[in-house]
């Protein structure tokens, strides 16, 4: 045998020795285990043998209700699952221990917003929002500055519209998360101007706080005070709490009665939250048409006989006005929504002093609630009136009249070319929430409405041409028009070029370059939300970002602009864009803590479920 043979099979002998060893080992230990085991259930089943609660456990519901006990035996269960069975007993000081130290740990932590932790914004920056107030600055010469407002989401100002790279920025005087519904300037002073807040449309879910006042141009903004009319409680019944307050001011109107302005504020009201035990009605004996004649210092409700609208039966309300405009020889004009129980709604009435108010000839407006109405800027007897309508047979009306409502005619409805909007509704069931309409102020014959998409007419509503989508939807995926996002809100021309403006809406501010050119150019009108952070959002989650990761992601479901996921979280701090998951209307989003998938939610049940398929993907 050769000595290399030799040292092989030792080496091979060894290893046959060590590998019984470890083997006998594990054995030995792995019995150990077993018999450590055996005795502590061996002991535990004494324990349980010997339980305080062994009879107890033995009777039934009756019995242990007429000893005291309650009806379940979770707690004595209990006991028996945890005790310790070498000692018979629960480990209290253990517990007691661990909750000292828990809390201990809670104490040393910052909450959220605290000193040190603070807030700090993520975004989106990209995305834009539901927007009713926008307005160019009086005071530019060169009308590139605008003002919006979002409906939830403060003032903001942008100084280059024209520019596709332009920027917004807050306004920060306003609070950020102020209801802003609509802006009006004073016609004898352009650097006062009055902010409306709170919107009644939605449910009542958007309160605000009154009025807002800037003498400097809308760099600086201060609360009007404006004493809300109505007795401070009224009483109805029991089950019924209302609160007095200026929660929603549909429209602010500043006007020029002789080179004094006046102001007007329509307050609404509405049912607010859940209504049960009590139903809250904010405002709703407050609402009515609010008028001061010294600028803003001092304010009455109007209360004439024909304002009055009575409800139900209960007290007298003041019908609510919606919408004001000053027609083309100074008269004021307003119109009406329904009030919280649905009357008083459709209505028109018009001024020449701000004090008494005469109602139109065909007022209410038959079988209409909301109204939003249209004045000629150069015929005072020619106006026009979108309206939401009260028959499921006709959702919508467009009315005309060239003798201030005297009579009125009916105009033809826009047809959207979307094959999911109705014919006769091109609001698709939202009149109540989206309803636009505006007249050319150099030629009242050309008129725009928007419902879910903008039309333009060019014979005063006789026809219309669609000069936005919102979708490429089957219908649209041929229309060669701009993409505008969906629910329009708001217009408003470039003072100097009745063929630009902007629009305000879901997802939004959007600038036209040329009206007459949009229904063939898909550029006509562009979006311009560059830092316009005003992004409703109801719903958030956090998690990893995927399996793997280091990283974290956030997802938001948002109103009408999807659920929005923030990738690289830490490694891009600050704010940031984001990227879309889902669109239409947003809830509920969540991420799988072991980065597996994210969930977002949209309307109607309807959940999606986004699987992380790698590190980094896009989901």
């Amino acid at each position: 045998m050769t000595k290399k043979l030799r040292l092989l099979l030792g080496g091979v002998s060894l290893l046959i020795l060590a590998v019984r060893a470890f083997t006998f080992t594990s054995q030995n230990e792995s019995e150990k285990e077993n018999q450590i085991i055996d005795e502590q259930r061996k002991a535990h089943a004494k324990v349980i043998e010997n339980s305080p609660f062994k009879e107890t456990l033995t009777w039934d519901k009756k019995k242990r209700k007429l000893e005291g006990l309650p009806p379940n035996r979770y707690f004595e269960q209990m006991w028996e699952l945890t005790v310790n069975p070498a000692t018979g007993k629960l480990d209290q000081g253990d517990v007691a221990i661990l909750r000292e130290e828990l809390l201990q740990r809670r104490l040393t932590q910052r909450n959220p917003g605290e000193a040190g932790n603070d807030w700090e914004e993520r975004g989106p920056n990209d995305i834009g929002g539901r927007t009713r107030a926008i307005i160019f600055d009086p005071n530019d010469p060169t009308f590139n500055t605008v003002y919006a407002g979002g409906v939830s989401g403060g003032l903001w100002k942008n100084t280059n519209i024209t520019s596709a790279s332009s920027q917004w920025e807050r306004v920060q005087n306003v609070p950020g998360n102020l209801s802003v519904t609509s802006i009006t300037i004073d016609p004898n002073n352009s650097n006062r101007w009055f902010m409306a807040t709170g919107e009644q449309y939605t449910a009542g879910d958007v309160v605000g706080n009154g009025v807002y006042v800037t003498n400097d141009g809308g760099t600086s903004w201060t609360s009007v005070n404006i004493p809300a009319a109505g007795a401070p409680t009224f009483d109805f019944n029991a089950t019924n709490l209302f609160l007095s307050g200026l929660f929603y001011v549909n429209d602010v109107q500043a006007w020029d009665n002789n080179g004094n302005t006046e102001l007007f504020v329509g307050v609404g009201a509405f049912v607010y939250g859940d209504p049960a035990n009590p139903t809250n009605w904010l405002g709703l004996q407050t609402a009515g048409l609010y008028h001061s004649t010294d600028g803003g210092n001092s304010w009455n409700r109007l209360e004439s006989a024909n304002l009055e609208a009575n409800t139900s039966g209960a007290n007298t309300y003041y019908a609510i006005p919606n919408d004001f405009e000053v027609s083309a020889d100074n008269t004021l004009w307003m119109s009406t929504i329904g009030n919280a129980f649905g009357s008083g709604g459709g209505q028109i009435f018009s001024s020449t002093n701000g004090t008494t108010w005469t109602e139109a000839g065909v007022s209410p407006l038959p079988n209409t609630d909301r109204v939003e109405i249209e004045v000629s800027a150069t015929n005072p007897d020619k106006m026009y009136a979108l309206a939401e309508g009260t028959l499921s047979t006709a959702p919508v009306l467009i009315f005309s009249t060239t003798n201030g409502f005297a009579s009125v005619s009916n105009a033809a409805l826009p047809n959207d070319a979307d094959q999911g909007i109705p014919a006769n509704d091109f609001t698709r069931g939202q009149a109540f929430y989206d309803l636009m309409i505006e007249a050319d102020p150099t030629n009242d014959n050309i008129l725009y409405v928007g419902g879910i998409d903008i039309f333009r007419s060019t014979n005063g509503g006789s026809s219309w041409t669609q000069i936005s989508k919102w979708s490429n939807n089957p219908g649209l995926n041929t229309l060669n028009v701009p993409l505008v996002h969906a629910d329009q809100h708001a217009m408003t021309f470039r003072p100097g070029s009745s063929n630009q403006a902007i629009f305000g809406t879901d997802g939004g501010v959007y600038y036209a370059s040329s009206l007459s050119a949009a229904s063939g150019s898909g550029s006509a009108i562009g979006v311009r939300n560059n830092n316009y952070n005003v992004t409703q959002y109801v719903k958030a989650a956090i998690g990893p970002d995927g399996s793997g990761t280091t990283d974290v992601i956030f997802t938001a479901g948002a109103q009408d602009n999807g659920s929005q996921a923030f990738r690289n979280a830490n490694a891009d701090p600050g704010i940031n864009g984001s990227e879309e998951l889902s669109d239409g209307d947003g809830f509920y989003t969540f991420v799988d803590k072991d980065g597996q998938y994210m969930i977002a939610t949209f309307v109607a049940n309807v959940i999606y479920r986004f699987n992380f398929r790698k590190q980094n993907c896009k989901c």
